[in-house]
C-alpha cells in the first residue's frame, strides 16, 4: 500500500508505546467515548472517518508493472549517459544568426528524459540567445533518436520569442557525436507570415578541459575556445 498509507490505532487510554521499527507509519490515537467529548480526544469513530478521508484524497496509488519500471530505469540510464556539456554547431549557409551553441544536459526527475539548456553565439563567438528545452522525447533504437521542443530569446530583440521543433540522433552507442535539425520561428511574426526556417547542425561532446573553460563563459579563454570551436567543428 505504501508507508504514507499505513496506519495503526492506538488506545488512548492504553498507554501503548511505540515500537521503533514502526518508525514512518502514523499512529492514530483514539479515546473510548463520553458526554461531552473533548476535541483533543477524538473517538475511534472519529479517526477512522479522518483516515478513510485522507485515504480518499490520495487517489488510486501510482504502481508500474515490472516491464514499465525497467523501461523507466532504461530511459533514465540513456538520459544520465548523454547528460553533460555538448557543442552544437549550425551548417554553413545557416548559422547567419546563431553558429554554435553550448547547452548543458540534464535528466528531468519526473519524466527521466533529456532536458537541454543552451548558449547561443554567432560567428564572431559573441553571445547572441539563449534556448531550452520545453518537451523531449526519446526513441531508443539502434541509434537513438531524440525529438525536442524549444523556445528562447535573442539580446537584440528583447520580448520576442522564438521556438520550434527538433530533432537528432546519434552516430553510435559511443554517444558522443551526433546530427539533427530544428524549425526556428519568430513567434511575434506568425500572424503576419513570418517564415519558419530550418536549421542543421552536427552535436558534439564537450570535453572536460573545454567544460571547465567554459564554467566562466565571459572570459577570454572562453572566447577563444569558442573561436576555437566554430573553425574546428562543422555543421552536418
Amino acid at each position: 500500500m505504501g508507508r504514507e498509507r499505513c496506519f495503526f490505532f492506538i488506545d488512548g487510554a492504553s498507554r501503548t508505546r511505540i515500537a521503533s521499527d514502526l518508525s514512518g507509519i502514523e499512529p492514530v490515537t483514539f479515546y473510548p467515548p463520553v458526554a461531552d467529548q473533548p476535541p483533543n480526544k477524538p473517538t475511534l469513530e472519529i479517526q477512522g472517518e479522518r483516515v478513510r478521508m485522507r485515504m480518499l484524497s490520495m487517489g488510486p496509488r501510482y504502481k508500474p508493472a515490472r516491464q514499465t519500471r525497467e523501461e523507466q530505469e532504461k530511459l533514465w540510464r540513456f538520459s544520465e549517459t548523454i547528460s553533460g556539456f555538448w557543442w552544437e554547431r549550425m551548417r554553413k549557409g545557416e548559422d547567419d544568426m546563431s553558429a554554435i551553441s553550448y547547452l548543458k544536459v540534464t535528466v528531468d526527475p519526473v519524466t527521466n528524459t533529456p532536458c537541454l539548456d543552451g548558449r547561443a553565439y554567432d560567428r564572431a563567438g559573441r553571445p547572441m540567445a539563449d534556448w531550452h528545452s520545453m518537451a523531449t522525447s526519446v526513441v531508443m533504437s539502434g541509434s537513438p533518436i531524440i525529438y525536442y521542443r524549444w523556445e528562447g530569446q535573442i539580446e537584440e530583440y528583447s520580448g520576442q520569442i522564438y521556438g520550434g521543433g527538433g530533432r537528432f540522433s546519434f552516430d553510435d552507442l559511443d554517444l558522443n557525436t551526433a546530427r539533427g535539425y530544428f524549425y526556428d520561428t519568430n513567434y511575434a511574426l506568425l500572424k503576419g507570415g513570418g517564415k519558419t526556417r530550418i536549421k542543421r547542425f552536427g552535436l558534439y561532446r564537450a570535453s572536460p578541459e573545454e567544460t571547465e573553460i567554459m564554467k566562466t563563459p565571459w572570459s577570454g579563454h572562453a572566447r577563444k575556445l569558442i573561436q576555437k570551436k566554430l573553425k574546428t567543428l562543422k555543421g552536418r
